[in-house]
């Protein structure tokens, strides 16, 4: 998880309770025009289905995630900016203390985070957080940090791996591990096991091991919310039970202009039927709908973002 990020959900029940309202007005008006319009929220939601060669554009960074990830966090910072994202009030999400250097979002084409879970109760989630920045950026970190007299690097798969100290926790020295690979940043944070994380991270790529987003499973959740398209502004997935109790899996796709934002969420169940049954839950969950629907064995919410949401909507699920 990026730094100073918490994990907050999407428009849950009493924060914009519209539903009632609106559902009273269409209501009114049906019965004032003879009963002639649609009730959504009373007749049940539409069904879609997902066709049979349903696929995703699997993106290089997707490439990077391993396979063991239960939850993926990606952005996509430089086209935030575009259609409107403010980055001038953000802290950095680096800085290292050796070298003076800091990294921020506008410096960041885009990033993302992953966590393992601990096979080990008495240990921490692996957690890794990847920048993709542009070259002159990534070659002035990787030399400065390469050349610091004060940081003594450690070699994995002949690949050096920086332990450093973070400064970007309210003024509170944080150590963390830090590596560069093929354009991107590689970083965990932690004395403990951030080594060990960063070192899981490179696993991937240099192994060519499989990722997460090769499972079909995971590649019908991001169609869900995304299509075969690229058109997101952020993508997220959790591999579990998250706001929606029964649901097997999530995911969340952000999209934007700068007319406007809005993210579509999918909660993926057993089955059709059971995803049925819970669709009043996701309808009363994600409250500012603009549109409900049953997709196979998926509900599927397209609710508004606010502007002053839009960063948290971004960075978490």
């Amino acid at each position: 998880m990026v730094e100073g990020v918490s994990e907050m959900g999407g428009k849950k029940k009493g924060r914009h309770s519209y539903k009632v309202l609106v559902g009273a007005f269409i209501l009114f008006t049906a019965v004032l025009f003879g009963g002639t319009l649609a009730i959504p929220y009373l007749t049940g939601l539409r069904t879609v289905h997902i066709p049979a060669d349903a696929s995703i554009d699997v993106q290089p960074w997707m490439e990077l995630v391993p396979s063991t990830a239960d939850t993926v966090d990606f952005a996509n910072v430089s086209y935030a900016i575009s259609v409107g994202l403010n980055t001038s009030t953000q802290s950095p999400i680096l800085d290292i203390t050796e070298t003076g250097q800091t990294l921020t979002l506008s410096n960041i084409t885009y990033l993302f985070s992953y966590g393992i879970p601990a096979t080990n109760p008495n240990t921490n989630e692996t957690g890794v957080d990847v920048y993709a920045v542009p070259a002159n950026v990534y070659s002035s970190l990787q030399d400065a940090v390469s050349t610091a007299t004060t940081i003594k690097p450690q070699t994995y798969k002949n690949h050096e791996i920086y332990q450093i100290l973070d400064n970007v926790s309210q003024g509170q020295l944080e150590v963390a591990a830090i590596t560069f690979y093929d354009g991107y940043v590689f970083y965990s944070q932690g004395a403990q096991n951030s080594l060990q994380q960063v070192e899981a991270g490179l696993d991937v790529p240099l192994d060519q091991e499989t990722s997460l987003f090769s499972n079909r499973t995971v590649q019908l959740a991001v169609y869900a919310v995304a299509g075969n398209g690229t058109g997101y502004i952020a993508l997220h997935y959790i591999g579990y039970s998250a706001e929606i109790s029964g649901a097997n899996y999530a995911t969340k796709a952000v999209f934007g202009s700068p007319n406007g934002y809005n993210s579509t969420y999918a909660f993926g169940f057993s089955s059709a039927s059971q995803a049925s049954s819970k669709s009043g839950l996701v309808t009363s969950t994600y409250e500012r709908g603009l549109d409900y629907y049953l997709l196979d064995n998926f509900v599927v919410a397209k609710v508004t973002v606010y502007p002053q949401e839009f960063f948290i909507e971004m960075m978490a699920f």
